[in-house]
């Protein structure tokens, strides 16, 4: 009987010790969640945006929050709690505002975020023209259209006027990789040798071809498919014998080649 008594206070005792450990971990589990949830210092104090020239800190700040608050932690406890901003998808937010390039999210002292982004460079003006209407894009150094831009005339903007009929916007890259490097090269080679131009544009559906006019008159012929590098001495060369000013237009569509017809 002492046996059979002595087991069943043992078993008992266990049986408490056992709930009263689970009740003080479920205690503590509750107070932690309770002090993640509520406690104020885990809810962020400001949001600060540097780097910014074109985008508003507003709208950065309005959309940082979005994206925040669609991320697990941010489902869960709010945009304002600086779990939501431990895992910060950037991507999200230059996918959104497609004209910054890149962002970096950095939670400071005082429980600050910052965020610091960088803008997407105004390389060229992209400009549709279909049935005489123009539509104009902001193109950065890697091609891509990122922002409407201007229908400028003069030498400070770089204007390309696609009339190929194509129809594209925001985030299309009208030139490959290739192409656009070429465009790159063949606007720099223009700017050294100090041609003044009138117009850039691209002519024919499906063309790698384009067609530089020059307020002289002249017009110089690329391919967007080839370096142009070549083409400078050339150039050089007709502008030093003095035959350039009979030129009426230089086509430099065949790598190492150039060909030109006189007036």
């Amino acid at each position: 009987m002492k046996a059979a008594s002595s087991f069943r206070r043992n078993l008992l005792y266990r049986r408490l010790v056992i709930i009263a450990s689970a009740t003080i971990a479920i205690a503590v589990v509750v107070g932690a969640v309770f002090l993640v949830c509520r406690y104020s210092g885990f809810r962020i104090s400001s949001i600060v945006v540097s780097g910014n020239r074109s985008v508003s800190s507003e709208e950065i700040i309005a959309v940082s929050r979005e994206t925040a608050n669609s991320c697990f932690w941010g489902k869960l406890l709010g945009n304002d709690h600086l779990f939501a901003w431990m895992s910060f998808p950037k991507e999200k937010l230059t996918e959104a505002i497609f004209r910054l390039r890149d962002a970096a999210i950095d939670i400071g002292e005082n429980r600050e975020i910052n965020i610091s982004v960088t803008e997407r460079k105004e390389t060229a003006s992209w400009c549709l023209v279909i049935e005489e209407k123009k539509r104009c894009f902001w193109m950065d150094e890697e091609g891509a259209l990122f922002a409407p831009g201007p229908d400028a005339e003069g030498s400070l903007v770089r204007v390309i006027n696609d009339r190929t009929g194509r129809d594209m916007g925001i985030k299309d890259r009208p030139l490959s990789v290739e192409e656009m490097a070429n465009f790159q090269k063949t606007s720099l080679m223009i700017s050294e040798l100090s041609l003044p131009i009138s117009d850039i544009s691209l002519n024919q559906s499906g063309s790698k071809d384009l067609t530089i006019k020059l307020f002289s008159g002249h017009e110089i012929r690329f391919s967007l498919s080839t370096d142009p590098s070549f083409g400078v001495p050339v150039i050089r060369s007709l502008i030093e014998s003095g035959e350039w000013p009979r030129v009426e237009y230089l086509d430099l569509r065949i790598e190492g080649k150039g060909f030109y017809k006189l007036k």
